[in-house]
């Protein structure tokens, strides 16, 4: 099956295997670059997306403003688009609205739009029409029922009038890039940062600590706009503060552009389901220090903890601003880390640029989850000389994207990327370790893990196989399967527990279909 799988792609990523093989100079090519940011902050009160805890309850006031942030280049006079949003996630059948609302002179479609959300949990939910899914059209009457209640809980129950009047912030900040865009050049930049993220599934586990950062510049030597990406989920601010905030990408982004500059553009991307670290760590080779108060490495804090919060009730204030602290802490720390990375990096002419981009046949998984997941799915791969750029609709977990990573570089490229939340959200991306092992009862990536123990198998094979690596091979390298999750607590099989009353399929429901 993933013989047949990796065939198709064959063709989608051939041209990425030429980018790392040794070439003749090649001719620089004609860049254009603009950057614009749109306020999406709601004027009112709406349902915050991130945790189903929250049961809908409407907003109480903004801590700080969310934005969407684009940046559009023009390669050989070809166009490219890319957004990010201060938002949970982006769905398909969102992103498809938005290409309806933009220009069409400005030719931005599917294919050269790259537009992703930070993972953000305290942002404006609502956008999403959970009916317009592929996988609720089809679903039983009481299985669709719940779902859709999940799924208002999680995301936020649809508002026609707050969606609409997103896309068109978001519509009008895509032109106003495309209209900016002035002759440009670019450099990467790379460095480890390990105080900030922890591995979600297991503490001492392997780490994520690559912070990229892309550096946009006119030639004249003026700085246009900075992209960063760093593997961290904005969870850290409590599902009690009902407050609009843009969390941990918000604050890093303030603190860049306070040292660089406010009239910048700055476009975050998460990398993989991976937790901030609970405490900003000296020396990120120590193992990390949970500061007082804290349960145990996976429960967090005692007061915090979503799994035994009472039924309607909200954590204490205090408790709530000292997640807001926290999250500002990271931010700042972050924000500094990506400063002090972007003045490193020095920007020049590009001489290879290549947007490859496919729907894919996703693999079949089995359980309840994989009803809602779409068959097909989209990937996208940049490359911009020795830097490779690979997207996911999903999240994944933290061995999946380093061993992509990691096989990238064995291919000669200096920096790779991994950008989840792209263009649609289906799911969480894991290990068939992982998969068999839902770690956490209440947030498990399993329980949304749609596509089964073979989607990151399959994800090895269509994206590194074409370029010269073998697959299955981050199981013997990166972790042991045998001992992959660990101080866990017991595995929940929630499939296996859905035939009784209407309370319990409701609650299993839940566990099944939250996507926090």
């Amino acid at each position: 099956m993933l013989r047949s799988w990796r065939t198709r792609f064959v063709g989608f990523f051939l041209l990425a295997a030429l980018a790392a093989a040794p070439t003749r100079e090649a001719r620089a090519v004609d860049l254009k670059a603009g950057f614009a940011r749109g306020d999406i902050t709601p004027d009112r009160p709406v349902p915050l997306a991130g945790y189903g805890q929250r049961r809908n309850r409407p907003s109480k006031g903004v801590h700080d403003r969310v934005w969407c942030e684009a940046m559009a280049l023009e390669v050989d006079g070809a166009s490219y688009t890319v957004v990010s949003l201060d938002l949970l996630g982006i769905y398909a059948v969102v992103r498809d609205d938005l290409l309806a609302r933009i220009d069409k002179k400005y030719g931005v479609t599917a294919e050269n739009l790259l537009i992703a959300a930070t993972n953000n949990h305290s942002g404006p939910g609502g956008v999403l029409d959970a009916q317009r899914l592929p996988g609720i059209r089809n679903v039983p009457a009481l299985l669709k029922r719940f779902a859709l209640q999940s799924l208002d809980d999680s995301t936020g129950s649809y508002d026609a009038a707050l969606a609409d009047g997103m896309l068109g912030v978001l519509a009008k900040t895509v032109e106003k890039a495309h209209d900016r865009k002035t002759a440009a050049r670019i450099g990467f930049g790379r460095a480890q940062e390990r105080r900030f993220n922890r591995n979600k599934v297991d503490i001492n586990g392997p780490l994520d600590g690559d912070l990229n950062v892309m550096r946009v510049e006119s030639t004249s030597g003026r700085l246009l706009g900075v992209v960063a990406n760093y593997a961290i989920t904005p969870s850290r601010v409590s599902w009690g503060a009902l407050q609009i905030t843009a969390e941990i990408p918000g604050f890093a982004r303030a603190a860049s552009r306070r040292a660089l500059g406010e009239s910048i553009g700055f476009l975050f991307f998460a990398s993989g389901n991976t937790d901030a670290g609970y405490a900003l760590k000296e020396n990120p080779d120590e193992p990390e220090a949970l500061p007082s108060g804290y349960d145990t490495v996976d429960e967090g804090p005692a007061k915090l903890d979503l799994s035994r919060a009472p039924e309607g009730t909200l954590p204490e204030a205090d408790s709530i601003a000292k997640t807001f602290e926290h999250a500002a802490a990271i931010g700042d720390g972050l924000g500094g880390a990506i400063v002090d990375l972007v003045k490193r990096t020095k920007a020049g002419p590009v001489s290879r640029f290549e947007w490859r981009y496919a729907r894919a046949a996703m693999p079949k998984g089995s359980g309840l989850y994989a009803r809602f997941v779409p068959p097909e799915t989209e990937f996208e791969t940049i490359i911009v000389d020795k830097t490779i750029l690979m997207t996911l609709p999903g999240r994944c977990t933290m061995p999946v994207a380093i061993n992509l990573k990691k096989q990238a570089r064995r291919l000669g490229f200096d920096q790779a990327w991994v950008i989840c939340l792209a263009n649609d959200y289906t799911g969480e991306f894991l290990h068939p370790a992982p998969y068999e092992k839902n770690y956490r009862r209440w947030s498990g990536p399993k329980s949304s893990a749609g596509y089964g123990p073979e989607v990151a198998p399959f994800i090895e094979e269509t994206l590194l196989s074409p370029l010269g690596m073998r697959a299955n091979s981050y199981a013997g390298e990166l972790i042991d399967p045998s001992t992959a999750i660990t101080g866990q607590g017991k595995a929940v099989n929630t499939g296996a527990k859905l035939i009784t009353d209407l309370g319990r399929v409701q609650r299993s429901f839940d566990d099944l279909l939250r996507a926090v």
